[in-house]
């Protein structure tokens, strides 16, 4: 049998998990398009995102997967030239570096309007032939505008700010001294993806419906003891 005090708790979460801005949820991702590239110099210790040759406007990145239908096969651009800094080395193959400089990150709506925000990435990491752009998943685009109608993406411009994450597949194990050394240049292909950052207001949220519900738990093991 459930006690009220639990089950006050457990609906009291349900509630707030319930009315949670549905901006929460919004998610798109995709890959390079043909012939669009990252490519890493080791000469500056620099990443830029490469556009497809004789893309008209600039391209570089597609929409395939997406929370919302309407965002799948947008097109957009990843923009900038960002440095490598110290490479570090944590153990079991994997090395680290911090990542200094900003660029923009943009998406045509198809009709006539662009989504964008300025683009930052809080580290780079290697490990075998992998290559990951923000692996931890922290808030990088910021500033964002958009000028379009697509329900959305007005969703994510109305928060201000976004996850962006990057990773890719080298063809044989490349680590971050491979890519900074001097007159070294790596290009490969490359997937990404978005993710909308909750409002703090939604972790409010979130926490009062957790302590109704450890408030439930912790009256409901006190009567328990009481009645035994």
């Amino acid at each position: 049998m459930i006690r009220k005090p639990l089950l006050a708790g457990a609906v009291a979460l349900a509630c707030v998990v319930g009315s949670l801005p549905a901006h929460a949820d919004i998610t798109f991702s995709g890959a390079s398009i043909a012939n669009a590239s990252v490519k890493f110099t080791g000469t500056g210790d620099t990443i830029q995102f490469i556009d497809a040759p004789g893309a008209a406007p600039t391209r570089d990145i597609g929409v395939s997967l997406a929370s919302d239908p309407l965002l799948i096969g947008l097109l957009g651009n990843i923009d900038g030239l960002w440095t490598i800094g110290a490479v570090t080395s944590p153990g079991g193959g994997v090395q680290v570096a911090p990542v200094l400089g900003t660029g923009v990150f943009s998406l045509d709506d198809g009709a006539g309007g662009t989504f964008s925000g300025m683009l930052t990435w809080d580290e780079v990491s290697t490990f075998g032939t992998s290559v990951s752009l923000n692996f931890q998943g922290l808030a990088n685009l910021t500033g964002i505008t958009y000028d379009g109608a697509l329900a959305s993406l007005n969703a994510i411009e109305s928060v201000g700010e976004a996850t962006v994450t990057v990773s890719a597949q080298f063809a044989r194990a490349r680590t971050l001294t491979n890519l900074t050394a001097n007159n070294s240049t790596f290009s490969t292909s490359y997937s990404y993806s978005v993710a909308a950052v909750p409002e703090p207001s939604t972790w409010a949220m979130l926490g009062v419906g957790l302590v109704a519900l450890g408030f439930g738990l912790n009256r409901s093991t006190r009567t328990g003891r009481r009645l035994g």
